[in-house]
């Protein structure tokens, strides 16, 4: 067992556990009744299901069908479509039990654990312990100190029960001792009662992640499949000369990032010393510090004395954040971040991976405070005043360039010391292996026409005849560009992305290095969800770069420097504004060549166009000066990109609010621009009818302009009319059926029918029949509703096992599969939602279908992906 500390001593001592005594006294937890575990009801809908059987707010829920209730998440896993007994104690009625039918519930909860409960009714107790531990399981939120010190008074009288590593376990991870909540969750996990163990298990796998060791996380996710341990994925950091992140946290003390390393250092840029320190005072708005110089493998350390401003004037809490930031070629990548909130919590976050809140005003009070933070090879650390909070993975290669950015938030106070240490070269990391193909078999293209014509001519043709190819890559990056054109003809397709980004990413991975692969990637990554989407900012920068350089098509040219130049100029990074501006030039000189050019997609015009606009000023006069030049050469893209400038204005004037609550001149503001913009678009249709975009938007538009919103039957059948597939145009009017606008789940699920009727009857494009699906997962968004409404994700899960709603998911996917049998993306999609249905028969039938060949992307991870198949596995009996 790890050493319990005697943290307070003396008066000082006595004075604590007296408080706490006062507050959790034997004679009151033996006459209290409530549960030890169960699930605290926060809100209860408003004539739902639970209202109508009593159920109150406060009220604990305690079992399902005689089963204990484990979790939040295993909640959502026990309840079946035929409804059950629900057992809850209430404080005003005590234990009942209620009869739920499979409609949704109606209630929100969260878990609520109460240890001295549980403490009081074990068979552990004894006289010479008792008052200490009960102590120490009431109060240690809220006075770790001597909860710990209590704890070591029970041991040392002979204490030997589970109650000690479950509280220290919960104690550990909630102040900021994530190593130490792992070591003391091992020794629970075994020993505490199962009707509790959950939470400490979930505590040990979110502390395994946070100190890099994902194989003892993976481990425990293997052995539980029931549970659900709520983050993305395991990643997979790089090798280092055979050794892993896993294997450095496992043998390296915290610590090992800095040690024997003083003699490889120099202090370096920025360092303020206290006679003059850097004052900071910000109310309401944020401000942003980068430190560098920007190295491989840096350590960077910062002194500062601050306090909450004394003068706020937002809704902003006072707050501090410390990133870790990759800044090279044109990216700007968060790897770690540390959040600190005065006297409150402290969070620290890996993209993507994994997000802990760490509670306790030890590790985030005001005053004087030393942040260090160090990567080196493929992993990193994170100090606060000597402690280490954080050492896990980080991504490595050999270009990667790291600065040290600093976010203040109504805080006080000043800077005195700014030190930057160079740690040196790491092992160069391995190679990533090479992921197993998975070549989707029909790629069916819904616009088959000049503009397919002009993508494949430009993109593969041109690859073909003066791309950087080679024997290793060139079947992948053919196969990445054909589809790269599908998808910038149909940029509303999910399957393209996703067949697209994985291609051409198996492409980069076997050495290609041409720009047109790198921008296929870089355009299917910036609708992708996951990690990759960390790559945009560089990928974008190298495709512009590369293609600048190239004799390629001025059109391709012009759009990916004009989208680097829009993401450049979003950078608050010293030098990245004016290299954004010295891109956009470049692009309105490319962007002129193409506009000559007939043959050119529209769409890439008016894309482009928009993007130079975040590079300027983004004012009427700019819009309309590059309006102007490109009415000459293209009127419709002219007016189609004016149209798209004053619509998106029109909603930035308005705000997000809801409309109640928006200010009259801001209104009035939205309707004369949402006018503007609405004149522009039905002029752009009346040069050209057929172009699918034109008419998504000005359906769009109807959310916020009468006079096409009573048109709107017109407007879609004008759309569907001039393409069958137009997938903008349908999810725009799936949309306004929202009931935050002006419809309701009936009519989502109306229109939702609708459209899957119509891809029958006309063979459309699998996602035309999709939209069914879609028209569900709008009905159970949290922003679906009106104000005064809402829906859960607890309800939401209650949505997807009605059996109605598996019934729509099945015929959709036995319409798509039907289509394309071979398809890796539509296969795995159905997976995922036979699994949101609670359909594991099925799921697990996909899963064996799919083998190896699973998309992880659509299951938000590797984690959740395996969590999955292996619930599917169990409870399928296999």
């Amino acid at each position: 067992m790890p050493a319990l500390r005697e943290c307070i001593t003396g008066e000082e001592w006595r004075r604590r556990l007296a408080g706490l005594q006062a507050e959790a006294s034997l004679a009151k937890l033996e006459a209290d009744s409530r549960p030890e575990f169960s699930l605290r009801v926060l809100r209860v809908l408003p004539k739902g299901q639970a209202d109508s059987l009593g159920i109150e707010l406060g009220d604990l829920i305690v079992t399902f069908d005689g089963k204990p209730v484990l979790g939040v998440p295993e909640f959502g896993l026990m309840r079946t479509d035929q409804g059950g007994a629900l057992g809850l104690w209430s404080p005003r009625r005590g234990a009942y039990e209620v009869r739920q039918t499979a409609a949704r519930l109606g209630v929100s909860y969260d878990e609520s654990w109460i240890p001295a409960l549980a403490y009081v009714r074990s068979a552990e107790r004894d006289a010479k312990w008792d008052a200490l531990v009960s102590a120490a399981a009431a109060g240690w939120v809220r006075d770790e100190e001597a909860a710990e010190t209590a704890l070591y008074h029970a041991h040392r009288a002979g204490y030997r029960g589970w109650l000690t590593p479950a509280i220290m376990t919960m104690m550990s991870l909630h102040h900021g001792r994530p190593a130490e909540c792992m070591t003391w969750a091992w020794l629970a996990k075994e020993t505490t009662p199962l009707s509790q163990r959950v939470q400490l298990l979930r505590s040990f796998v979110h502390t395994a992640m946070f100190v890099g060791q994902f194989e003892w996380a993976q481990k425990v996710i293997d052995a539980n499949p029931g549970c659900n341990f709520n983050f993305g994925r395991v990643p997979r950091p790089p090798a280092r000369g055979g050794e892993t992140p896993c294997t450095l946290a496992a043998t390296r003390p915290p610590g090992a990032a800095l040690e024997g390393l003083e003699a490889n250092s120099m202090e370096a840029v920025r360092t303020l010393t206290h006679d003059a320190p850097w004052s900071f005072d910000f109310n309401s708005q944020e401000r942003a510090l980068i430190f560098g110089p920007a190295l491989r493998n840096v350590h960077f350390t910062i002194d500062l004395d601050w306090r909450a401003s004394r003068a706020q004037n937002s809704s902003t809490p006072p707050q501090m954040r410390l990133h870790l930031v990759d800044i090279s070629e044109g990216c700007e990548e968060k790897l770690v971040t540390v959040t600190l909130f005065p006297g409150q919590t402290s969070r620290f976050d890996i993209p993507k991976m994994l997000n802990i809140g760490l509670k306790g005003a030890s590790l985030c009070r005001e005053g004087r405070r030393r942040l260090e933070v160090a990567a080196r090879g493929p992993w990193c650390e994170l100090r606060l005043d000597g402690r280490t909070l954080f050492l896990g993975a980080a991504r490595d290669y050999a270009d990667r360039k790291l600065a040290c950015q600093v976010d203040f938030s109504n805080v006080a106070g000043a800077i005195t010391r700014v030190k930057v240490r160079d740690l040196g070269e790491s092992p160069q990391a391995e190679e990533p292996s090479t992921p197993p193909p998975s070549s989707p078999a029909s790629v069916r293209p819904r616009t088959v026409g000049a503009s397919t014509a002009w993508y494949r001519k430009n993109l593969v043709e041109a690859y073909l005849r003066d791309g950087k190819r080679g024997k290793d890559w060139d079947d992948d990056a053919v196969e990445a560009l054909d589809l790269a054109g599908l998808l910038l003809a149909n940029p509303d397709d999910p399957s393209y992305r996703w067949m697209c980004l994985t291609a051409s990413r198996r492409a980069l991975e076997r050495g290609c290095a041409d720009p047109l692969v790198t921008f296929a990637y870089a355009r299917a990554v910036e609708g992708a969800d996951g990690a990759f989407r960390l790559d945009l900012d560089r990928m974008y920068y190298r495709a512009a770069k590369g293609l600048l350089a190239s004799t390629h098509a001025p059109a391709l040219r012009a759009f990916a420097a004009a989208r680097s130049s829009a993401r450049l100029a979003g950078s608050c990074l010293p030098g990245r504004k004016e290299e954004a501006k010295r891109m956009a030039a470049r692009a309105l000189d490319a962007l002129r060549l193409a506009m000559a050019d007939k043959a050119v997609p529209s769409c890439l015009i008016v894309d482009s166009l928009l993007d130079l606009m975040k590079t300027g000023s983004g004012s009427e006069a700019e819009a309309n000066a590059l309006a102007a030049e490109a009415e000459k050469l293209r009127p419709a893209a002219s007016r189609h990109f004016k149209g798209s400038y004053f619509t998106d204005s029109a909603w930035k004037a308005r705000g997000g609010d809801w409309a109640k609550n928006v200010r009259p001149e801001a209104m009035q503001q939205f309707e004369e621009r949402m006018a503007l913009g609405v004149a522009s678009l039905e002029e752009a249709w009346k040069i050209d009818s057929k172009d699918p975009a034109i008419l998504a938007q000005i359906i769009a538009a109807a959310a916020g302009h009468e006079k096409t919103r009573t048109s709107i039957a017109l407007w879609l059948d004008r759309a569907l009319k001039a393409d069958p597939n137009n997938l903008g145009a349908a999810r725009a009017w799936l949309q306004l059926n929202m009931p935050r606008w002006f419809g309701s789940i009936e009519n989502l699920q109306s229109v939702g029918k609708g459209f899957f009727a119509l891809a029958c009857i006309d063979d459309l494009h699998p996602a035309m029949a999709h939209l069914l699906i879609d028209a569900h997962d709008m009905a159970t968004r949290s922003r679906t509703f009106h104000e005064d409404e809402y829906l859960d994700g607890h309800i939401a899960a209650e949505y997807w096992r009605r059996p109605e709603t598996w019934t729509d998911v099945k015929k959709v996917y036995d319409r798509i599969l039907k289509q394309e049998p071979d398809s890796v993306y539509w296969r795995s999609r159905y997976a995922y939602y036979a699994c949101k249905c609670a359909r594991w028969a099925e799921a697990k039938e996909q899963f064996d279908l799919l083998g190896d060949r699973v998309a992880p992307e659509v299951f938000n991870g590797e984690v959740a992906l395996h969590s999955q198949r292996m619930t599917a596995m169990s409870v399928t009996g296999h």
